[in-house]
């Protein structure tokens, strides 16, 4: 009888209030933008109820909205910025106020609009967590992962941690990446299951006594303050779930509010005690990485449009399923947003980003999908956000949040949003999901929160809680371009040429370089999408390994402008040495079988009478995985074999030199 009085308490509100839907609490604007003033004009659909319009704008990085831009009546539809400018992009926030049967309602709308904004080429450094479990079990896929991240212009700084590890010995590796360069050090990506950190005593979802106490907390590892975090004055354990229990010096925290802002995008995937599903953790997790890639390099896209299953209502002002609304018509536009049922629909249609709410359990979303449904059906939506009772606290066995990442489907993210709403608009015009996230963490001021009234306490309005957490890679973006590959290069003296096959998306092709992995990528030129050859005169290293990547770029439109978009990079190296004459050093070279499948490479060589040979295979990023030294008298018939076996499947490079010239080759075990 607890659990239901308290499901009633979730879901019971007011009649008059719940006959406003939670549109009614969204302006579902958009943006068309043009060269020519006015650069950008926001749109909306009339809304018979509203009384008036505010305007706000400000600078993505900007604290505040701060004073209002313009105001506008009630039958507004638009809005024209005179003074925006080509080339910037600008956020802005869409106030409404109106009524409905008498009773007031304030509705907002965002959009990070801009005309031709220049594409995010180097998106900074990431610390990578990665569950010690995978270490040999996924080797191949988080090589892979890496690479994706390099070719996504992030730097990559992995390490490798024990589910059993203490939360505060993980932070400390955190936090002394962070304080290493924290100029540019901005995101965390886990990968599996990193210890949870726990903290508070509150039940978000207002199921008190039940689910009152420690709740999951990962904001901990995005926060630097760590003399903040507290272990010494909540004692509670009257929730129904032992792992909320909290009490001083157990490990879990007292914090139900964050101390200060976090300084990194976060988020986790995580397929521990996911039991409903057959397959194992390692099975589930290779799963989702074979997804995260293909959807990278666009080997499955859905639909740009976005799905509302609304199953609350206005819920006295909370409106959590405007959400769904506001953000899906900045991406989308409001004509691209249908309210219909979640499974149903994504069964025999796809929609980019879907939106469902109802009253839950750690299991289900009430009315909309459980965990047995992403275990058994096609659930075709790559974002998506669920809410509902209890299932936030995510770290339970079989839990709903978790449960779209490992199914056989399309789903990459899903975060609980009502309380607080998350903001995803900047996405529009190509930020990762993490900056979203980051943005929503940190909130108590720009955005739409939840509105206090309905319960007799409800800081809810003004704080940021430890609660919000995303369900996936923060690194991913909505909008994918075609990669280009590199498929040969090749030296001549003191020069490189990158030859690549081209991708139907390419308007124009960007080449970076760099002699060292764990250095950013620098543009050295923007080609013509007719080109596939690109000539380095003047490498960054000419007595050494040089790494070039391609990324197509296309001025993607969005329901909030346009941009430039650059694809997943493709990544390959060189070596030079100048003056050297391939043909000095060897008459003939052969490799074979490559690719090779057992990661045996048989090296057929003419050598010179007297050379010594120094042999070596790196990596992608260099590190050396065979070396050996021969003297050509010893070769038998000028044949040696490479053994790779152990290594990781990828790509490798053969370094062959006599001393004074040097032969280099790209070795595929796959």
């Amino acid at each position: 009888m607890k659990y239901l009085y308290l499901l009633l308490c979730f879901i019971i509100v007011s009649p008059a209030l719940n006959a406003q839907s939670a549109k009614d609490y969204s302006v579902m604007a958009s943006a068309t933008v043009s060269k020519n003033a006015p650069v950008i004009k926001l749109h909306w659909p009339l809304d018979a109820g509203a009384t008036g319009y505010k305007i706000y704008r400000k600078a993505k990085t900007d604290a505040s909205f701060g004073t209002v831009l313009k105001s506008l009546s009630g039958t507004a539809t638009e809005y024209a910025d005179n003074t925006a400018a080509a080339g910037q992009a600008y956020e802005y926030k869409i106030v409404k106020t109106g009524s409905v049967n008498n009773v007031a309602y304030t509705g907002y709308g965002y959009v990070y609009a801009g005309e031709e904004v220049p594409a995010i080429e180097n998106r900074d450094k990431i610390i990578l967590l990665i569950d010690n479990d995978f270490k040999d079990s996924l080797s191949t896929e988080i090589q892979r992962l890496k690479m994706d991240l390099l070719g996504d212009g992030w730097q990559v700084i992995p390490h490798f941690v024990k589910k059993t590890d203490k939360v505060t010995d993980v932070k400390k590796v955190i936090v002394k990446d962070y304080n290493a360069d924290a100029t540019h050090v901005k995101a965390l990506f886990m990968l599996g299951h990193i210890p949870v950190p726990y903290s508070g005593d509150y039940a978000i979802d207002h199921h008190f006594p039940d689910h009152q106490g420690a709740w999951p907390a990962d904001v901990y590892y995005g926060n630097m303050d760590e003399t903040d975090w507290t272990d010494f004055a909540v004692s509670s354990e009257v929730a129904g779930r032992v792992e909320n229990h909290n009490i001083p010096d157990d490990g879990k925290f007292d914090n139900d509010i964050l101390p200060s802002a976090l300084k990194l995008q976060i988020g986790r995937v995580d397929m521990y005690n996911l039991t409903a599903f057959p397959q194992s953790e390692i099975q589930l997790m290779r799963r989702y990485l074979n997804k995260d890639h293909n959807w990278r390099v666009k080997k499955y896209t859905a639909k740009e449009q976005g799905l509302i299953q609304d199953n609350f209502g206005g819920m006295n002002g909370e409106a959590f399923a405007a959400s769904g609304y506001y953000n899906f018509a900045a991406m989308f536009g409001d004509t691209n947003v249908a309210s219909v049922p979640y499974l149903k629909t994504l069964a025999k249609d796809s929609f980019l980003w879907s939106y469902g709410c109802g009253g839950g359990s750690f299991t289900s979303t009430g009315g909309v999908a459980s965990t047995s449904d992403f275990v058994t059906k096609k659930v075709n939506t790559v974002f998506t956000m669920l809410f509902g009772s209890y299932f936030g606290d995510w770290d339970s066995k079989d839990n709903v949040l978790r449960a779209p990442l490992a199914g056989d489907n399309m789903t990459l993210t899903n975060v609980w949003s009502g309380r607080p709403h998350w903001n995803f608009h900047h996405m529009a015009l190509g930020e990762n999901i993490g900056y979203s996230t980051f943005v929503t963490q940190n909130d108590y001021v720009n955005y739409f929160r939840v509105l206090p009234g309905y319960f007799a306490i409800n800081p809810d309005a003004t704080e940021r809680f430890i609660t919000p957490a995303l369900m996936g890679d923060p690194t991913l973006r909505m909008h994918v371009v075609a990669p280009p590959k590199i498929t040969q290069t090749t030296k001549s003296g003191a020069s490189a040429t990158i030859y690549w096959s081209k991708t139907a998306d390419a308007e124009e092709y960007y080449i970076y370089r760099t002699d060292d992995l764990n250095k950013p990528f620098t543009r050295a030129a923007k080609v013509a999408a007719t080109d596939s050859v690109y000539k380095d005169m003047s490498p960054v290293n000419t007595s050494g390994k040089n790494y070039y990547m391609v990324r197509a770029s296309k001025l993607q439109h969005s329901g909030s402008g346009t941009y430039y978009n650059l694809s997943q990079g493709s990544i390959d190296s060189v070596t030079i040495s100048t003056g050297i004459q391939r043909e000095n050093l060897v008459k003939l070279l052969q490799v074979y079988p490559n690719p090779s499948q057992t990661g045996k490479f048989l090296v057929a060589l003419s050598p010179e009478t007297n050379a010594i040979y120094t042999m070596q295979v790196t990596d992608i990023v260099g590190r050396i995985i065979y070396s050996n030294q021969i003297k050509a008298n010893q070769m038998q018939n000028g044949n040696l074999t490479i053994d790779l076996g152990k290594a990781a499947k990828g790509f490798y490079t053969l370094q062959i030199s006599d001393g004074e010239n040097t032969f280099t080759q790209k070795l595929i075990y796959k």
